[in-house]
C-alpha cells in the first residue's frame, strides 16, 4: 500500500507477489493485486487476480462485485452479470452491488431487470442521488418518462447541483 501510495506501482506489485509466494492462501494479497491492476487499467491481469482470489475468499461479495465490473469493462457482459448476481446473493443489503448490477444489465439492454436492481438499490439507500437518477433513466429508456419524473426530482432534492437530473427533467418537459 505504501509503495502504491508513493506512485511506485511496479514495486507495489512486486511486493504483493512476494507476499503471495510466502502466503499463497491469503486472499487479501490477491485482491490487493487485482485492485492495483484494475486501477492501472490492466484489466485482463486484474481479472486473473480476482479469479485467483475467489477460491480463497468464497464468501467475498466485494471480490465478486469488483470482478463483475472488470468483466463488464472487458466486454464479457454475461460473466459480469453472473458475478454481480453472486455479489448481491452474498450481500443482499449492499446498495452499491445492486446498482452495479443494474448498470451492467442496463448497458446490455436488459432494462426491465436493470429497473428492478435500481429499485432494490434505492430501497436500501434512499439518500443516494445516483440511485434515484439511475432508476429514472431505466424508466425513461423503457418509454415510461412520467414514472421517471419523481426519481429525477428526488435526485435533485438530494443533490441540488446534479445537472444530469436537471437535464432529464428538462427533456421530459420538452416531451423528449
Amino acid at each position: 500500500d505504501s509503495r502504491a501510495a508513493l506512485g511506485d506501482k511496479v514495486a507495489a506489485l512486486q511486493a504483493l507477489r512476494r507476499g503471495q509466494a510466502a502466503l499463497p492462501k491469503d486472499a487479501g494479497l490477491h485482491l490487493a493485486e487485482a485492485r492495483l491492476l484494475r486501477a492501472e487499467r490492466r484489466l485482463p491481469e486484474a481479472r486473473a487476480a480476482y479469479e485467483a482470489a475467489l477460491p480463497l475468499a468464497p464468501a467475498s461479495a466485494l471480490a465478486r462485485a469488483q470482478l463483475g465490473e472488470v468483466l463488464r469493462d472487458l466486454g464479457d457482459v454475461e460473466a459480469a452479470i453472473r458475478a454481480q448476481q453472486q455479489a448481491v446473493e452474498l450481500e443482499p443489503t449492499n446498495a452499491s452491488y445492486w446498482n452495479s448490477l443494474g448498470m451492467t444489465l442496463g448497458g446490455s439492454g436488459r432494462m426491465s431487470e436493470a429497473e428492478q436492481a435500481f429499485r432494490k438499490a434505492l430501497e436500501l439507500d434512499g439518500r443516494n442521488h445516483d440511485l434515484a437518477f439511475n432508476l429514472g433513466l431505466a424508466l425513461v429508456r423503457q418509454g415510461r418518462g412520467p414514472e421517471a419524473r419523481p426519481y429525477f426530482q428526488k435526485a435533485l432534492a438530494l443533490s441540488p447541483g446534479f445537472t444530469p437530473a436537471r437535464d432529464e427533467l428538462a427533456a421530459l418537459r420538452r416531451g423528449g
